[in-house]
């Protein structure tokens, strides 16, 4: 006889990872949505991500941040998602580029940080389990995403011990969440499927 280990043996298992040893924050989000999203349609957690950008980037003129906050919420829908990715992953690890006018009156770019990495403890990790999201077509409800910052980073589907690789990918990348969660990867990072 087979092992058997349940879906939500290993969500607890993993979560457990983040927490204790990654130092990750949790939110439990089957029954209410605790994240201080606006609406289930966003990705992306607008209120913390907000002021992280003001954290992170305290000389910088308010209306840069505001912009800068703008870009990150962009959907992207004209872009490939390859291509949306691409831009997304610049910013994150460049930061955002912002014309401003200076104390001299002269204009001059400077670059909004999203992620401080130098200093890891300056940002906010959270990993959130059974969030909704409402997507084009339908409803969708992840294992786990981790949150950086605000910023979907890592999504994380699990299954059951006794499903098969084939069938999960088929299930979570083809189908009906091809065309649902297109909002979603055009930020995340890392896809974890069946761990």
């Amino acid at each position: 006889m087979q092992n058997f280990i349940s879906e939500d043996q290993i969500e607890k298992a993993t979560i457990s990872v983040f927490v204790k040893k990654l130092g990750y924050h949790h939110l439990n989000c089957i029954d209410k949505d605790l994240t201080g999203r606006l609406s289930e349609k966003d990705v992306l957690i607008q209120p913390l991500l907000k002021q992280k950008l003001e954290d992170l980037n305290p000389d910088a003129p308010a209306a840069a941040i505001a912009q800068a906050f703008e870009q990150l919420c962009k959907t992207r829908f004209a872009q490939s998602e390859l291509m949306a990715n691409k831009e997304i992953h610049a910013l994150l690890k460049y930061g955002i580029p912002i014309e401003i006018n200076n104390a001299a009156g002269r204009k001059e770019w400077i670059h909004i940080k999203v992620i401080d990495l130098q200093d890891s403890s300056k940002n906010d990790y959270l990993v959130v389990s059974q969030l909704w999201i409402q997507g084009q077509y339908t409803r969708r409800r992840p294992d786990l995403i981790v949150f950086v910052n605000g910023l979907p980073l890592i999504f994380i589907e699990l299954k059951n011990s006794n499903v098969a690789l084939r069938t999960a990918y088929t299930d979570n990348l083809t189908n009906e969440s091809r065309r649902n969660a297109s909002k979603q990867r055009r930020f995340v990072r890392i896809g974890v499927r069946n761990i």
